[in-house]
């Protein structure tokens, strides 16, 4: 009935574009570029789509290619390089995997996302929804895979690139506040500890306060650091921090020479 309305004159301007279309699509499945067609460049392409989506008959024309070109037509109106599309039939998956893994070796380098001047995030997450669709995500990716799976789908919620809890760095400064601590507990004080000055000691645990927290990331220690971050951060000199473990000591045994006095010991029988 539709085709027969169509061969009529009704919508003729549908059933060119589809044809335009599916002739398309067989340029890009032989392996062509947008950039390389001298039928149809992508503007047209951009054009006929909305025509078709307008008119409602998007899904009866382009049949098994209405998934693809809804994809596409979301990818063009975004105004990205038509390229760089990672559905195109001829997608360089390999090429997307490279920088990808580019972008996972910069993080594990201690990079913040902030900081990165290659592709922008949004291709990135783009490319790896073409590999996970072609299933290749493993063997292209590698051990990065979880780690730039878990990253993009934080991503996706719409949060601060540079929050991600699990980024490589923050596990860096996880293992610097363990040395830091184990310093302390050794009887150490913060105005002897050289590994890091206080300034960084302050901005590590700034940077894991605002990634998930002290609490998924410090594990053990995060009563330790949150009472001991909110009192360095008023300015104070961290050698006078109450809760340092040297003190938590000197009180220890203050409270058991204390209680030899009360049962009726004297001064100069204490061992």
């Amino acid at each position: 009935m539709l085709a027969a309305y169509l061969q009529s004159g009704g919508f003729a301007f549908a059933a060119q574009y589809a044809s335009a279309l599916d002739a398309y699509f067989a340029f890009l499945a032989n392996g062509g570029l947008p950039s390389q067609s001298d039928a149809i460049d992508p503007a047209t392409v951009r054009a006929y789509l909305e025509a078709l989506q307008a008119s409602g008959l998007f899904g009866q024309l382009l049949g098994q290619r209405a998934d693809f070109y809804a994809a596409y037509l979301a990818y063009l109106q975004t105004g990205a390089d038509p390229d760089l599309f990672a559905g195109l039939p001829s997608a360089d998956l390999a090429g997307f995997a490279d920088a990808l893994n580019a972008y996972a070796a910069f993080l594990a380098a201690g990079g913040l996302p902030s900081n990165f001047d290659g592709a922008q995030l949004s291709l990135l997450a783009t490319y790896l929804a073409a590999l996970d669709d072609a299933g290749q995500l493993d063997a292209l990716l590698g051990t990065n895979s979880d780690l730039l799976n878990a990253y993009f789908a934080f991503l996706a919620t719409g949060a601060d690139a540079d929050r991600f809890a699990g980024l490589p760095i923050y596990a860096e400064y996880v293992s610097a506040l363990n040395a830091y601590y184990a310093f302390l507990i050794d009887g150490g004080v913060p105005g002897d500890y050289t590994a890091l000055s206080q300034e960084q000691i302050q901005a590590y645990l700034a940077a894991l306060s605002a990634a998930g927290g002290f609490g998924a990331q410090l594990g053990d220690l995060s009563d330790f650091y949150t009472a001991y971050f909110a009192f360095v951060a008023t300015g104070a000199d961290a050698d006078q921090f109450a809760g340092l473990p040297i003190y938590v000591d000197y009180v220890s045994a203050l409270n058991a020479y204390f209680a030899f006095l009360a049962a009726g010991g004297l001064p100069q029988d204490y061992t």
